[in-house]
């Protein structure tokens, strides 16, 4: 497979008093938490809009989410009731 050129985009928004501020919160920001979505441009100006997982980033049980009475999560309405 030939190698093609790609422009990556992906943005943040910062409230910064400089520019160079701006870019400097947005460069830490990235560091910590990487983008997961990118805007991918070809050469032929096609985009692409891709999803990233990160392996760094878990995903972690939370307790005060976790089912306490594991029989309410099945339904057992029939089809159509609630409201």
């Amino acid at each position: 497979m030939q190698k093609q050129r790609y422009t990556v985009h992906t943005s943040v928004t910062v409230d910064a008093e400089t520019p160079q501020a701006a870019a400097q919160q947005a460069s830490e920001f990235f560091s910590k938490s990487p983008p997961e979505r990118f805007n991918v441009v070809d050469e032929s100006g096609s985009t692409f809009h891709v999803t990233h997982d990160h392996p760094e980033r878990s995903i972690d049980t939370i307790e005060s989410e976790v089912v306490q009475y594991p029989e309410f999560m099945e339904n057992d309405a029939p089809p159509g009731a609630g409201g």
